[in-house]
């Protein structure tokens, strides 16, 4: 068995993404979903300043996808693309329309 140190941050969110008790395992021994949580978690431990993220729900799988939401929100700004509108009204707070070269401003989601 290896033995992994994380600090309590990493911890929290592997323990959200059900991570916790896989984190002895090898790469090979983890299905994509568990992979690509794995990724996210070692990406957020860099601090970004942004986070871009095209179709959240798939690259965490659908019962972690609150994980932008509940854990993120509050301490990076968070642009995503997702097909999912669902998603996008239980987690942003304001909408953007983008076509062609040109970006649209929209309205505070909780406005509407």
């Amino acid at each position: 068995s290896r033995t992994i140190k994380l600090n309590d941050e990493a911890l929290a969110m592997c323990r959200i993404l059900g991570l916790v008790e896989k984190l002895d395992r090898r790469p090979a021994e983890l299905d994509s979903v568990d992979i690509r949580a794995a990724i996210v978690v070692r990406e957020l431990m860099k601090a970004p300043e942004l986070i871009i993220v095209e179709r959240p729900e798939m690259v965490v799988g659908q019962k972690h996808y609150r994980l932008f939401g509940d854990v993120l929100q509050d301490k990076v700004p968070i642009v995503y693309y997702a097909d999912d509108r669902t998603f996008l009204q239980d987690l942003n707070t304001r909408a953007f329309t983008i076509q062609g070269s040109l970006i649209t401003a929209g309205t505070f989601i909780n406005d509407v």
